[in-house]
């Protein structure tokens, strides 16, 4: 990763860290990680980002969660820390 690209990555986890979420293109994410397709290979390395990150609040859920509509690559990811994500119930 570039570092001009990891300094955005940071500015998003800034948003995550403090407003509990941050929304991305799907196509940056593409960019800045390498990859071809939006795959579980950029949900890990965000992740691992985020672990690592030095000026995350240790406060903060160490887990993230990625929702994605399906669609194209043009679509939003929402990148989120667990505890403000909540699972409908389906019944």
């Amino acid at each position: 990763m570039r570092k001009r690209h990891e300094n955005r990555l940071y500015d998003l986890f800034d948003h995550v860290q403090y407003d509990g979420y941050a929304v991305a293109k799907c196509w940056k994410l593409l960019v800045w990680f390498g990859y071809e397709r939006y795959t579980v290979g950029i949900r890990r390395d965000i992740q691992n980002y985020w672990t690592e990150w030095e000026d995350r609040d240790k406060n903060t859920d160490e887990e993230l969660v990625f929702l994605r509509p399906k669609g194209s690559a043009g679509s939003d990811v929402i990148i989120m820390q667990k505890r403000y994500f909540v699972a409908e119930d389906s019944e």
